[in-house]
């Protein structure tokens, strides 16, 4: 008989605990979290950046990774551009859909996006003096989706941004391996590029990171449903 520790991995299979220090038993037993796509999300990111510096794993718990969580790593074989990771366990018994996860990205926003916030404000706010963009999403990969929508087509009008967004989730979920990751670093250097993004420091060439990091489970206006 097996006595290895097993836990529930983010496709809500059966797995054996590896050598992966960060990512225990323990750990993916215990989090209690009434939004259970929340708790998916958390999981796949901890595979990712380890533990987060602030990390509640009861009911209407948080979790955040720090700036300092965040330098010196990458994300789909690129500088990570993520300057704040949040993720609350919010829970509404409805079928509207709730975004739990909250990313900062530290840029300089011109003006012509700013004045095109409110079409986005279910989405995305910005703080102007510490220059600071705050992007709510389900997953990273549904956040930079988002982000770059924004940032490629700021003129939308409000009723076309979900569909956009839905859409480009779609047709990203149907990519799978290399072709996948070169459409992540894609809108990761579009970013880059139109949104002045200021930087990280330098990261650390890890190979075995660049190969293995975790495609968080994405997710279309569906995956609601696995919170009633």
């Amino acid at each position: 008989m097996n006595n290895t520790p097993v836990f529930w991995n983010t496709q809500g299979k059966i797995m054996y605990n590896t050598e992966k220090n960060f990512f225990d038993y323990e750990t993916s037993m215990s989090v209690n979290y009434n939004n259970k796509l929340a708790r998916k999300v958390l999981l796949t990111i901890m595979k990712i950046f380890n533990r987060p510096s602030i990390l509640n794993t009861q009911t209407s718990g948080i979790a955040i990774w720090t700036y300092n969580d965040l330098k010196n790593t990458i994300f789909y074989k690129l500088p990570t551009i993520f300057n704040e990771i949040i993720i609350r366990d919010e829970y509404l018994d409805t079928k509207n859909t709730i975004l739990f996860l909250t990313v900062s990205y530290h840029l300089d926003l011109n003006e012509v996006y700013v004045n095109s916030l409110n079409n986005y404000h279910n989405y995305i706010s910005y703080d102007s003096n510490k220059k600071m963009i705050y992007v709510k999403s389900r997953t990273l990969e549904e956040n930079l989706v988002v982000l770059n929508t924004f940032l490629n087509n700021n003129k939308l009008v409000k009723n076309d941004i979900k569909n956009k967004i839905k859409n480009d989730m779609i047709s990203l979920n149907k990519k799978t391996g290399n072709d996948f990751v070169n459409n992540m670093k894609k809108f990761i250097n579009n970013i880059n590029n139109i949104g002045n993004i200021i930087q990280l420091p330098k990261y650390i060439d890890n190979t075995n990171i660049l190969n293995n990091t975790p495609k968080s489970e994405i997710i279309t206006d569906e995956i609601s449903e696995e919170n009633e």
